[in-house]
């Protein structure tokens, strides 16, 4: 026992303990430093994954605005393909009447309507009705996409008071009812200088 006693109080015991505390202190603070390191890092990884998906969100709305705009420039170009071919059809003789004496008489020229879609999906049902109004001797330059303008109900709007009970408005609804296509006519006011008469436009509604 006094042999014992002896040991433990001997200073090489008791720097003994002390290098084993201090090797135990630090084995404990390496692992919280390599725990902070690893949570650290995990938050990294979720901040990364988050600016990711971010990211990934601002590409796929950019991607839709994309095809969105190329989908308009396409209606555009067939716009003026359609116009194109229109005024190729026109007889010289009649385009140099018109240049020469702009008071021509409009009676004596077929409507035009202009026909507007609000979903790409219309496009089909768009184009039946131009070949009807076509086939009913109305000028139809082509169909444009205008998307969120398109009122609910599916119009025809004419543009002077004069058309409203001219035969032209009739025969256009009356030919869009043949087709399987509803709709109404509608007066939108616009000033006298840019108002032409006998000039309609087919707006397919949003519930169309």
């Amino acid at each position: 026992m006094d042999e014992l006693s002896s040991k433990l109080s001997r200073p090489e015991f008791h720097e003994a303990r002390r290098s084993a505390r201090t090797a135990t202190l630090l084995t404990l603070v390496s692992g919280l430093v390599v725990l902070g390191s690893l949570v650290y890092g995990a938050y990294q990884i979720r901040s990364l994954d988050t600016a990711l998906a971010d990211r990934h969100k601002q590409i796929e709305g950019l991607d839709k605005d994309i095809a969105a705009k190329k989908t308009a420039l396409q209606g555009l170009e067939t716009r003026v393909s359609d116009l194109n071919a229109v005024v190729a059809a026109i007889p010289p003789e009649q385009v140099k009447q018109a240049l020469s004496n702009p008071s021509v008489d409009t009676s004596s020229l077929p409507a035009r309507v202009y026909i507007h879609i609000a979903r790409e999906d219309q496009r089909q049902t768009a184009e039946k009705a131009a070949a009807s109004l076509r086939a009913a001797g109305l000028i139809v330059p082509g169909i444009e996409y205008v998307g969120n303008k398109a009122p609910n109900p599916t119009q025809v709007r004419y543009f002077q008071r004069a058309d409203e009970n001219g035969g032209d408005l009739s025969r256009i609804v009356q030919t869009l009812n043949a087709a399987g296509i509803q709709a109404n006519g509608q007066y939108v006011s616009l000033p006298s200088s840019t108002a032409r008469p006998r000039h309609f436009e087919l707006w397919f509604g949003k519930d169309a």
